[in-house]
């Protein structure tokens, strides 16, 4: 009764039938049966994003509270017993406007004034598995004898002795120890690490070991072995109702590095005219490869290059004639010229698009026109294939046409 919480829902399926699979083989279900709106419609955070009261599928992610260094306190070191809690003194210390965390290496009680707590050196370094750290890059800081690295591994951080090679505190290579009592530390590659020495603080020591402020590597992501496929990894149908968005970036803080939607080169990355059936699936798309390009039923009838060059195909036929104006089309395959300064462009003859003919196509207008092949399948002569060439005022070229393919020009640059 009553809208509660359940939490920690964990399924481990594996079949190992080698049978295909029947209904409901592989099923994860939650099920909510209720009434009414999460948010009323006249409620005036309806639609926006993760407004809700319900929510299926929910990530809260926060990092642990830490406290702050105070004078003649007394902290606790880290029991390393089998059933022992850990129950570290941890405290936040800010270095430059980023919040670090230290621990409690050794207990005792705090000093009277708070020492000085460095950011730590951040580099990229290897281990041996033995007494040679070789440190491959020094992000930032330099290293010193008798600081300690630590990160995901060393599982316990190890100390610097000495520095064996290399540009004195940065990359080269340094002799290592371990802490009394540990054995061995594995070995570990390329890994980026934290390197800073031990505070001495009263008759406590402090050791470096992390940043405080967390991130979260993967929210939803999906594996499988090579072959493997899914058909519908996030889907739904045509009863419910969105009323914000599908996918919503609009309310995050988005990193230099990050994007809402990442596709590769040859990716459809999105289809806009899909109704739920096979036949209705990419007909119109947006997609990249040599450039931005829109489809329609497969084919593309736009294309922005890198360089910002524009291409369209003519294959409407809405005037007659030799010369294109002002984007116009005219009857036969001719070219496109996105001329709008001076409402002239290009010029062509009226034979057009048989394997191996020649065409003269010539600039008229008192502007640099760019005649660019968007299908790679026209050559021009002293230029490579699929490469635009530039005609400059009144001048021309004789292209030839290795198949029957559509010519594309685009004014370039803009008239002065």
């Amino acid at each position: 009764m009553g809208q509660n919480s359940v939490w920690g829902i964990v399924d481990d399926i594996q079949d190992f039938s080698a049978k295909s699979p029947g209904a409901f083989a592989s099923w994860n279900e939650f099920d909510l049966w209720a009434n009414g709106q999460d948010i009323p419609e006249f409620d005036p955070s309806y639609g926006t994003p993760q407004s809700g009261h319900r929510s299926l599928f929910y990530v809260s992610g926060s990092h642990l509270n830490a406290a702050y260094w105070s004078a003649s306190q007394s902290i606790s070191a880290w029991s390393t017993g089998q059933y022992d809690k850990p129950d570290v003194t941890r405290i936040q210390v800010g270095v430059n406007g980023v919040a670090w965390l230290w621990y409690a290496q050794k207990s005792g009680t705090t000093g009277s004034a708070q020492p000085n707590f460095p950011a730590p050196t951040e580099a990229v370094a290897s281990y041996d598995g033995a007494t040679t750290l070789t440190v491959s890059s020094v992000v930032s800081g330099t290293i010193s004898a008798g600081d300690y690295v630590t990160a995901a591994q060393p599982v316990h951080p190890f100390q610097i002795v000495k520095q064996l090679t290399g540009t004195t505190g940065g990359a080269g290579t340094y002799q290592i120890a371990l802490d009394a009592g540990i054995a061995s530390e594995s070995a570990f590659a390329s890994e980026g690490v934290y390197i800073a020495p031990r505070v001495t603080d009263g008759t406590a020591v402090w050791q470096f070991g992390e940043l405080y402020n967390q991130t979260i590597g993967s929210v939803l992501w999906l594996t499988g072995a090579l072959g493997d496929s899914y058909d519908t990894p996030v889907g739904g149908d045509s009863t419910i109702r969105i009323n914000n968005a599908w996918l919503d970036g609009s309310n995050s803080q988005m990193g230099p590095t990050a994007a809402v939607v990442r596709a590769a080169s040859g990716q459809v990355a999105v289809d806009f005219t899909a109704n739920g059936t096979q036949a209705g699936r990419n007909q119109h798309t947006l997609s990249y490869s040599t450039g931005l390009a829109y489809s329609v039923g497969g084919a593309v009838v736009h294309r922005t290059f890198d360089d910002g060059i524009e291409a369209r195909p003519v294959s409407v036929t809405v005037a007659a004639g030799t010369t294109i104006a002002n984007a116009a089309s005219a009857s036969g395959p001719y070219v496109l010229v996105k001329a709008n300064a001076d409402n002239s462009g290009v010029t062509v003859s009226s034979t057009l698009g048989n394997t191996g003919a020649s065409q003269t196509i010539m600039n008229i207008s008192a502007h640099s026109i760019y005649v660019y092949p968007i299908n790679s399948s026209w050559a021009f002569y002293g230029k490579s294939v699929g490469a635009g060439t530039l005609l400059l005022p009144y001048s021309s070229v004789t292209a030839v046409n290795i198949g029957a393919n559509l010519l594309f020009a685009e004014y370039h640059p803009p008239a002065p």
